[in-house]
């Protein structure tokens, strides 16, 4: 049974299931292609119930951010709220500091354009448990080399990772 699900995506790719660091540019993809590879491993472990960390700030109902260190956690339970132009994500006044998101299991979605123009995260860490990525997530992250996403996330909405080009 494989248990792989591989996305290639403006040259960065992709692979959903197991951590993988970025070795190689893709040349030859310039849109999102899903190769979706015969069957997924079924039963993820279930995920206990948590307590949202002691944090400084709010980014939907139940879920909360924190950023030290040039790191961006987001945590709680529950979804993300989906920011827009007009209201954008609660730390996009310090997306230059940003140079790693890590989204507990517990957040169910990631925010529509939640990480748009952080243009020095180079790592995301998405935790077993999200389910969705929103349209924008992660648009204009032009230094993004490293993503793990785990098969629990079975929605990736379009354009999630416009402007990839690291």
């Amino acid at each position: 049974m494989v248990t792989s699900l591989f996305l290639v995506y403006n040259r960065l790719i992709i692979h959903i299931g197991k951590r993988l660091v970025k070795q190689e540019k893709c040349r030859y993809f310039s849109s999102f292609f899903v190769i979706i590879v015969k069957s997924l491993a079924a039963a993820a472990s279930s995920v206990a119930a948590s307590t949202a960390a002691a944090t400084n700030n709010s980014c939907g109902e139940g879920v909360t951010w924190a950023l030290a260190d040039g790191t961006l956690t987001i945590s709680g339970t529950g979804r993300m709220t989906n920011f827009t132009k007009d209201a954008p994500a609660p730390w996009a006044d310090q997306a230059d500091q940003i140079t790693t998101v890590e989204v507990e299991g517990t957040v169910t979605r990631v925010g529509a354009t939640a990480f748009k123009d952080c243009t020095a995260l180079t790592t995301v860490n998405i935790a077993d448990g999200v389910e969705y990525i929103e349209a924008g997530a992660f648009n204009g992250c032009t230094a993004l080399t490293e993503l793990n996403i785990p098969l629990s996330v079975g929605y990736i909405k379009t354009g999630a990772f416009k402007g990839c080009t690291a």
